[in-house]
């Protein structure tokens, strides 16, 4: 088995506002275990997960001994704001920082 990090960051601005990098963010992060390498383009069907979406990047950390997987941001829209997105996160298993300014 392969044991992945998987992490994406929680806006607190919508995706069309121009400050929305330089806004405050939560970064989101779970432990999986996958048959399998992860690649880029992966979709993992998982309920404990959340919503599938693709891995957009695969990292090998070389002392842990582990691949970290970026998914795609997610940014407050009608029907969720910023904390109604950290609370689902947090409520399905996701490990929720927060941290403010650049989110780069």
């Amino acid at each position: 088995m392969f044991e992945i990090h998987l992490q994406y960051k929680i806006f607190s601005r919508e995706r069309d506002n121009p400050q929305a990098d330089a806004a405050c963010f939560a970064e989101a992060t779970r432990t999986a275990q996958l048959p399998f390498p992860p690649f880029i383009g992966l979709c993992i069907d998982s309920p404990q997960l959340g919503p599938k979406q693709p891995i957009r990047s695969v990292t090998w950390e070389t002392e842990g001994q582990y691949f970290i997987c970026d998914l795609d941001g997610d940014y407050p829209r009608d029907d969720l704001n910023y904390e109604d997105l950290k609370e689902v996160a947090i409520e399905i298993g996701w490990n929720v920082s927060e941290f403010s300014g650049d989110a780069q």
